[in-house]
């Protein structure tokens, strides 16, 4: 299990969009995830996917994402909606940083520690 939590205060209001990923992996190739706690979307799951082309490698990422009714809807719809894609954005960035350190200690270029 991975635990997310971005916080961010937008005029008068916090908020915290917080996720409880079950992730899963397939041979070094593949990071499947998936929030179970439902506590900041109705859906939240997705991919990275690991190909080889050549001289590089290509990773290919899916995200599919529906928040929760009520406020969260709400706010959504309004001038929020960009805070709320910055704050998830960030969330990918670390999931980012993670899938290229361990890339890097498959490779050997990265220490294990």
């Amino acid at each position: 299990l991975l635990e997310q939590v971005s916080r961010n205060n937008v005029w008068f209001i916090a908020q915290e969009i917080r996720v409880l990923l079950k992730v899963k992996e397939n041979n070094n190739r593949a990071i499947y995830f998936e929030d179970f706690a439902g506590d900041s979307f109705k859906f939240y799951a997705g991919s990275w996917e690991i190909t080889d082309q050549g001289a590089y490698r290509e990773i290919d990422y899916n995200l599919r994402v529906k928040p929760n009714v009520g406020f969260w809807e709400f706010m959504v719809k309004g001038s929020i909606k960009e805070h709320i894609e910055t704050q998830i954005k960030a969330l990918l960035a670390q999931v980012k940083n993670e899938t290229i350190k361990r890339m890097e200690i498959i490779n050997g270029t990265r220490n294990n520690i």
